[in-house]
């Protein structure tokens, strides 16, 4: 009846998390998420809000898969220079940033049919278009 109380919390209630022996379906299913490596929307849109909070611009250029994705970053400095910037890994088993091509904005092309090619080849790449004041220094501040 509806005098009885029961010891589940109805409708997901936070008041089910206290009692231990009643364990909610909805968080033993959720995926963890890794500790070591956030998902690439967040991180991609924690460098377009670190752009934009520099005064510069971003633009994606393609989204790739919002949890596990790669991503390049394709950074316009004011010189009207072109560099894509990749994490790669380095000798201690950690990642860095390096830069594997720059091209001055008269053949800018060949970074971008490089991005088109690496594109059909992994589909869950993100490619991120920057423009920011001292590209070598915000990449540096960048934790890879």
């Amino acid at each position: 009846g509806r005098g009885r109380r029961r010891d589940r919390a109805r409708n997901r209630h936070f008041h089910a998390l206290a009692n231990r022996a009643v364990r909610s379906r909805w968080i033993c299913e959720r995926p963890a998420v890794s500790d070591s490596r956030l998902p690439t929307q967040l991180v991609v849109s924690a460098i377009m809000r670190q752009v934009s909070a520099e005064g510069g611009t971003g633009v994606i250029l393609a989204k790739g898969d919002p949890d596990g994705g790669t991503y390049v970053l394709l950074l316009r400095d004011r010189g009207d220079t072109l560099k894509l910037v990749e994490r790669r890994p380095s000798a201690d088993f950690s990642f860095e940033w390096q830069v594997t091509q720059e091209e001055p904005s008269e053949n800018e092309g060949k970074i971008y049919e490089y991005c088109d090619r690496r594109r059909a080849q992994d589909a869950d790449l993100w490619i991120v278009e920057l423009q920011i004041d001292d590209a070598e220094r915000f990449v540096a501040e960048l934790r890879p």
